[in-house]
């Protein structure tokens, strides 16, 4: 599999700075790790900017790269989140099956459900986590904007 990081011309690993858990969102902490999308991919990250216009600067500077030999966990269903080392306890939100809610009930069942992954644990275990089938991931990963694979360790990427 080929990615693409946008924002850089190249890979530098003396950059990368090492994945921490962040503080208030379920990403890891700003600046750390390597984002990236599958080439072409058509849910990833150009698709994104441009259906959201943002960054159009940004994705007119990329590099490619392989990850080989490396260990990716892929995420293409909320429920293989419930296993995986957290920062805070989190369970998957269940349908609301009532036919005629009331307003206490539904005020319950859209509390925000985010999911806070402890990266820093998944990188003792994982090279890279990949987010496939993005959209239904919004209310456990909501900040996780499209199809997209975050590198943990550099050592493992391979300019091509």
């Amino acid at each position: 599999m080929t990615y693409i990081h946008y924002g850089s011309d190249h890979f530098s690993p003396q950059l990368f700075i090492p994945i921490r858990n962040g503080d208030w969102r379920p990403k890891p902490a700003v600046g750390t790790g390597l984002w990236a999308s599958r080439v072409d991919d058509e849910f990833g990250w150009e698709f994104w900017c441009r259906e959201n216009h943002f960054n159009l600067e940004r994705i007119q500077t990329s590099f490619r790269f392989t990850l080989p030999d490396a260990s990716v966990l892929t995420l293409e269903d909320p429920d293989q989140l419930i296993h995986l080392p957290k920062l805070y306890p989190w369970e998957p939100k269940k349908p609301l099956k009532v036919k005629h809610p009331t307003l206490e009930q539904l005020r319950g069942w859209y509390v925000p459900n985010w999911c806070y992954l402890d990266f820093e644990k998944l990188a003792e275990e994982y090279d890279a986590i990949e987010l496939r089938n993005s959209g239904v991931f919004t209310d456990s990963l909501p900040t996780w904007d499209c199809d997209c694979i975050l590198v943990l360790r550099p050592e493992k990427v391979r300019e091509v």
